[in-house]
């Protein structure tokens, strides 16, 4: 099991943000897996799963898309890809907040004085 903190300057990582976007953060998280798999080679050809929650609906896709492009040029090592999974992901806000009122009132964490209107 390997924790990654995504991207460089977030969440207990050291230092400033060193990239820019999603694709970006996709492309350093690549290096660093693949520089972690010359030097780990007992972790090579294991299925290897993407997961995160939040933010990570941008980043997520992002390196998943990496990772099989890189396996489709014949990149070395490997990557087997088996899946990703996303919690509570954020991905299309303009989208996502339209249903927050209706989520928040049929999970019950809504104020009990919220209504339907």
């Amino acid at each position: 099991l390997l924790f990654v903190d995504q991207p460089a300057g977030a969440g207990f990582a050291d230092g400033p943000p060193v990239t820019n976007g999603s694709f970006g953060a996709a492309d350093d998280l690549y290096m660093a897996l693949q520089e972690f798999l010359a030097k780990h080679t007992q972790y090579r050809g294991k299925d290897f799963y993407i997961t995160g929650e939040s933010y990570a609906g941008h980043y997520i896709p992002a390196i998943a898309h990496k990772i099989l492009r890189e396996n489709t040029r014949g990149i070395e090592p490997h990557i087997p890809l088996r899946g990703i999974a996303i919690g509570n992901g954020w991905m299309n806000a303009a989208i996502q907040v339209l249903d927050y009122p209706e989520m928040a009132f049929q999970s019950c964490t809504a104020p009990h004085v919220a209504t339907r209107k």
